[in-house]
């Protein structure tokens, strides 16, 4: 694995074709083995952000991963350096899930597209993590919704880069594959890596996460610790209701009420 490197962003904006602003002058640092959730209503700008990131959205701005601008990057070092994985989990080809998650290696593989013997246990190895192991000989177009999911997180992995991008990763799990990849993102957090979510679920970002960014209409107007995310008014008034929150064994439980 490439070691891994502070990402620091300055200034980023995204302006969409009709002139709208996406994203407006964002700022902010992750550390190695730091797991940071994006967090905000819809339309706040998220996505853009971490499109911005992966070289997918034209941007305004810095993102310095390592002493490198990722926005100037050429394509195959940023797919050395990062693993993105967007929330759509579309497939449309009935390739086995271990071909899928193959796919992962291509920035490293052999020409052809040969993998190694490293490569292959790489490849297992993320399919394991992700428990999705027992698919790799199925389609990828045969599996639900929720197993596609794994599978194509598994992809990501398998990139094994220092810096992993992942959007709405949990949207289609179960409640016991939702515990399952956060604690996977955890875990890669604690081996160095940097990891970047963007998740709807303010309770789950707030019991597994170290930080929290809040965006609001393309601004990011809140950069805190998990812990310290209820420190006063601005989370209730971003999402429009009023959270109720208890901290229990260092965990944070949470709920939204009515505003009114």
């Amino acid at each position: 694995m490439i070691a891994p490197a502070p990402l620091d962003v300055a200034g980023l904006s995204v302006d969409l074709a009709h002139g709208r602003a996406a994203l407006r002058d964002a700022s902010f640092r992750v550390a190695p083995g730091e797991f940071v959730v994006v967090l905000g209503p819809n339309g706040a700008g998220k996505t853009t952000l971490l499109r911005a990131l992966a070289g997918l959205a034209p941007a305004r701005g810095t993102a310095r991963f390592g002493g490198d601008d990722l926005l100037a990057m050429r394509a195959r070092e940023r797919a050395r350096r990062l693993a993105y994985l967007p929330q759509s989990g579309e497939a449309h080809w009935p390739l086995p899930a271990r071909e899928i998650v193959a796919l992962g290696r291509i920035p490293f593989g052999a020409p052809g597209g040969r993998l190694s013997a490293g490569d292959e246990a790489i490849v297992a190895r993320a399919m394991a993590a992700c428990d999705a192991a027992q698919f790799a000989d199925r389609p990828i177009t045969e599996l639900s919704g929720g197993e596609r999911a794994r599978v194509l997180l598994a992809r990501a992995l398998a990139v094994e880069a220092p810096l992993l991008l992942v959007d709405e990763p949990v949207a289609a799990a179960d409640p016991a594959h939702q515990l399952l990849v956060m604690r996977l993102f955890a875990e890669q957090a604690a081996q160095g890596r940097l990891v970047v979510a963007v998740l709807h679920d303010v309770a789950l970002a707030l019991r597994h996460a170290h930080r929290v960014l809040l965006l609001d209409g393309g601004r990011l107007v809140a950069d805190r610790k998990s812990a310290d995310a209820f420190a006063d008014d601005t989370f209730d008034r971003v999402f429009g209701v009023r959270f109720a929150h208890v901290r229990l064994g260092g965990r944070a439980f949470v709920a939204a009420e009515p505003a009114d």
